[in-house]
Formats: structure tokens, sequence, C-alpha cells
């Protein structure tokens, strides 16, 4: 079993679900959700900075910690939460993934250090980012990445306003994005 943590109820687990089906019908994933702070409010309503400094709060490893708590004990853990796993930097996604690991006794990763992992995997080194969230968060996934020895040639940054305005983009949205970021700006003259 799977055990994913993830920061909004009813936001995007269907995917994670038919992803699961896919690899394996047998496979299965169970979530635990990990609360945002109590001077949060709606995600929406928060400018830039706001938002940077909500999900540095979400990923607190002893927060995650005291949020992952399973109906079965998984085999695996992941924090599904990408933002809130990459702007401690790469110690601090890795200081998350040992904590869920001591708290649940198995082997814990997140969606920014399993991104490391596939490209490693992959051999790369230089990538262009196409990413959901504003520029200064970009700019935070950037500096992990280059933490980890990946070098970002050119990035995009489409300002997603939340986690549930961006599971609503259809596949439109999606690919303009993705073809933005893989078409470098003009060098200046």
């Amino acid at each position: 079993m799977i055990g994913l943590l993830y920061p909004t109820r009813d936001c995007g687990e269907d995917d994670f679900l038919a992803c699961a089906r896919k690899l394996d019908p047998d496979l299965t994933v169970d979530f635990a959700y990990v609360p945002w702070g109590e001077n949060i409010g709606r995600v929406d309503d928060l400018d830039p900075a706001e938002k940077h400094e909500a999900v540095r709060e979400l990923g607190a490893p002893e927060r995650l910690a005291a949020a992952a708590r399973f109906g079965t004990a998984p085999d695996v853990v992941s924090w599904a939460c990408s933002s809130c796993s990459f702007t401690r930097g790469l110690a601090g996604a890795r200081e998350q993934a040992r904590v869920l690991s001591e708290r649940l006794g198995v082997p814990a990763r997140s969606t920014s250090l399993a991104y490391l992992t596939a490209l490693a995997h992959l051999g790369t080194k230089r990538v262009a980012l196409a990413s959901v969230y504003h520029r200064d968060t970009t700019t935070s996934f950037v500096d992990f990445l280059a933490e980890a020895g990946i070098e970002t040639v050119h990035s995009v940054s489409a300002d997603a306003p939340s986690d549930r305005a961006l599971a609503t983009w259809d596949r439109r949205r999606i690919t303009e994005l993705a073809t933005a970021a893989d078409t470098k700006p003009p060098k200046p003259s």
C-alpha cells in the first residue's frame, strides 16, 4: 500500500488512484491530509509572498509527522506536495523524508525528491521548467534543482492561484505551459 500525504482534500486524488490502477490494478493508495496553518484562510486570497510562506509552513517536518496517520500501515509513503517539499531546499526535502520514514518505519520520499530521482535515472543535468507556481516559488524550485546539480536553462511560471484552481486546468492549458517552457526567450541584444 502506498501512503500519500496530501495538502488539500478532494483536489486531484483521483489522478493518483488512476495512475496506481494503470501501474498495478491491485495497488492500493491511502491518503492522509496535512492541515494548512490556522491563519491561512483561503489560499487563493494570499499574495505570492504569503503563499510561499504558507507552503513552507505546511511542509514543516513535525507537521508532516503529526499528520501521517493512515488506516492501514503503508509499505512506502510520499509527501505529495511539490512546492511544500522544495521550498525548504534540498536538505529540507531530505529532512522531511527522514522524519516521515522514522515516524512510519517505511521508506519515504516526496514529489521533489522523486523528480530528482527521475532526472538521475535519465542522466539529465539540464532542464527547461514549466512551473505552475508564481515566479518567486519557481525560483525556489530552480534553486532546489541547482543544489542537486541540475541546471535550469529556461523556466516559465503560470502563477496558478491555488491547487484547487490548478486541478481544473485542461490538457490544452497544460500543453501551452509546457510548450512555453520549451521555447527559449530571445537573447538580449
